[in-house]
Formats: structure tokens, C-alpha cells, sequence
């Protein structure tokens, strides 16, 4: 395991400024723990030419929580199981 895929814990508030900072220096898809001791993978994708970061959740409950941080500032939420 390299130093890019050790997880490691993840600042609040969650924006794509701060992401942009803490994904600097890492190559994705990286994970990361929050602050409730889940599971989190960061990765990027594009959607018509908007660049966004995507954290994908594995919560506690079974749950798989999608987030979508745009550098406009629009948060997108989905979950799945």
C-alpha cells in the first residue's frame, strides 16, 4: 500500500476548494476516513465539461452516500445500496 492509498482523515467543511487542496498532492481515487470513522473514496469525473469531485460514502448503515462538489459551489447527494 503506497502513501497515496493509506487512508487518512478528511477536513470538514467538505468543499471543492478544500478537496482541491487535500487531493494536491494524491493521486485518485484515494480514500479517506470522516469524521463519523466511514469510509470514503474520492475520485474526479466530468459532466459536460464540468470538472467535479466525487465522494463516494460507506456508511455505517449500509448505505453508500454520493457527493458531487462543483467548483461553481453546487453539491449534488444521491444514495444507493
Amino acid at each position: 500500500m503506497t502513501a497515496t492509498t493509506t487512508p487518512v482523515k478528511l477536513c470538514t467543511p467538505i468543499t471543492f476548494e478544500n478537496l482541491d487542496i487535500f487531493c494536491a498532492t494524491t493521486d485518485l481515487p484515494a480514500t479517506a476516513v470522516n469524521e463519523n470513522g466511514e469510509s470514503v473514496v474520492i475520485s474526479t469525473e466530468c459532466f459536460e465539461d464540468l470538472y467535479c469531485y466525487r465522494l463516494d460514502t460507506y456508511q455505517h448503515n449500509g448505505w453508500v452516500r454520493t457527493n458531487y462538489y462543483y467548483r461553481t459551489g453546487d453539491t449534488e447527494e444521491l444514495y444507493s445500496r
